[in-house]
């Protein structure tokens, strides 16, 4: 497989050339008229030997570098040196260096040329070219050792081997001197003089803390809010009620007490029809499980009286005045909306321990008793 062309170089053409040349102009001879800081007894001629100086090659090539000594003009003080075989292109060279300057940098380390310094560098870097892209030679030398890689760039776009090859040395880098770090020994503290004794403090003598009561919120957590209700008794008494409600829940108890005006549904029968208007109270007693909590559920025992005013449209209209009482064990669950507001719902089930009777003076026109059915929605406010 043939080199990348966008990473080969030219050079060793250009050193063919400067061959050919040197071949075509061979040295001349020319003589000199004596001069008169001669002897006087030389009458011959001096000849002298003049070359003609070969063409020079182009910047950047192998013949263009002096064959005197290293000139110190590396000024980094720890640094790594960059060397590419000839086949590598000037371009592809300039850039790996720059990229390669910019990646060792931030670590305090300069990157120079094996020419441009007498001084042993920290490592030596030599890429050369190839089957499938560059080959990377790292001598190491503060660990001693010599590490090498081959860097495929086949599937790398163009634009972006030269990176990818300062990439790539710095990885060698950092992995060969990994070993520095984990050797380096850790600094021991320094000794105290043997004479110097620290001066002893007093121990300070504990000054007993007050305890201070945390301020407790009220025990009986009173709360206030309105309550719609539904009141269902047998099979011919529905009544709606709104009410005002007022609970307590001291610790785990529930104490709730409502009251508020009641209207009963009217009612159609053979014998008449029948409403109602009056008012209704309940009381309940019993137990939640943690009322602090965001969602709760209590539990209890209910008693209730509601005072109606029956009224029979038929007939005379007869107006009937009757209280209702009740008995039943009542369920609620309740959940926070925010802080001291929350909304509950409450279901009760019993049965009517005192019912009604509704006559219109002659007539009886219905009566009121049997199981019990009551469904609450509220609000509570925590005062």
């Amino acid at each position: 497989m043939a080199p990348d062309p966008s990473i080969a170089s030219t050079r060793p053409a250009w050193a063919a050339l400067g061959a050919l040349t040197a071949l075509a102009f061979p040295p001349a001879a020319r003589a000199q008229e004596p001069s008169a800081k001669d002897d006087a007894g030389s009458a011959e001629p001096v000849i002298t030997i003049d070359t003609v100086p070969a063409p020079s090659a182009p910047a950047g090539s192998e013949a263009s570098v002096p064959a005197a000594g290293p000139v110190e003009s590396c000024p980094a003080p720890r640094f790594v040196t960059l060397s590419f075989t000839d086949e590598v292109s000037v371009e592809f060279a300039g850039e790996v260096r720059t990229d390669l300057a910019g990646e060792i940098a931030p670590r305090g380390l300069g990157l120079c040329e094996p020419a441009s310094t007498s001084r042993e560098a920290a490592a030596a870097v030599q890429v050369r070219i190839v089957e499938t892209g560059v080959g990377i030679e790292l001598d190491d030398r503060l660990t001693h050792k010599r590490v090498q890689r081959d860097l495929p760039l086949t599937a790398i776009p163009a634009n972006g081997r030269a990176l990818a090859t300062a990439i790539a040395i710095d990885e060698l880098l950092r992995a060969s001197w990994a070993e520095l770090t984990l050797q380096r020994p850790r600094e021991a503290p320094p000794e105290p003089p043997e004479h110097a004794v620290a001066p002893r403090a007093p121990s300070p003598t504990p000054t007993p803390r007050k305890r201070v009561a945390p301020r407790r919120r009220s025990r009986m957590r009173p709360s206030l809010g309105p309550q719609l209700g539904y009141t269902r008794i047998g099979t011919e008494h529905d009544a709606l009620a709104l009410q005002l409600r007022a609970s307590l829940r001291p610790s785990y108890a529930w104490i709730a007490l409502s009251a508020g005006p009641q209207l009963a549904l009217p009612r159609h029968t053979e014998r008449g029809d029948i409403d109602a208007l009056g008012a209704t109270g309940t009381l309940t007693l019993g137990a939640c499980t943690h009322p602090g909590a965001r969602v709760y559920a209590c539990g209890g025992a209910r008693g209730g009286i509601d005072w109606l005013r029956f009224r029979g449209r038929g007939g005379e209209g007869r107006k009937v005045d009757a209280t209702l009482a009740h008995v039943a064990g009542a369920a609620l669950v309740a959940g926070r909306l925010s802080a001291g507001l929350s909304l509950f719902g409450e279901v009760a089930l019993g049965a009517l321990v005192r019912g009604a009777r509704i006559t219109d003076g002659t007539r009886t026109l219905g009566e009121i008793g049997g199981m019990l059915l009551s469904l609450q929605l509220g609000l509570e406010l925590e005062l």
